[in-house]
């Protein structure tokens, strides 16, 4: 390996509403279903959201990610790529195909 799990994490700079780094290896997801809010007056508008009363919670668990994903990376660039193509692939395989 190329890169450590520390230098990728610092990488891809992953940080919470609090600014602290997330640990891309020790990711955990929740996908939500909802029907946005809008009428004919004021038309659909991702701003009136309210998560709190218009979602479902349809699943939930973690999202793989290991540090042999990252094996081949020569470069943050590739850091990177990989992240969002793997990232993209265990939410889809673990929140959706999985329910």
């Amino acid at each position: 390996m190329k890169y450590s799990k520390s230098e990728i994490n610092q990488i891809i700079n992953l940080r919470d509403k609090d600014k602290m780094l997330i640990d891309i290896f020790d990711l955990h997801g929740c996908l939500y279903i909802m029907n946005p809010v809008g009428s004919k007056d004021r038309p659909y508008d991702k701003r009136f959201w309210d998560l709190r009363e218009n979602c479902v919670l349809y699943s939930t668990g973690r999202v793989p990610i290991s540090h042999e994903d990252f094996e081949y990376c020569e470069n943050e660039d590739q850091i990177n790529e990989t992240f969002h193509k793997v990232f993209h692939q265990a939410i889809h395989r673990k929140l959706v195909s999985d329910c």
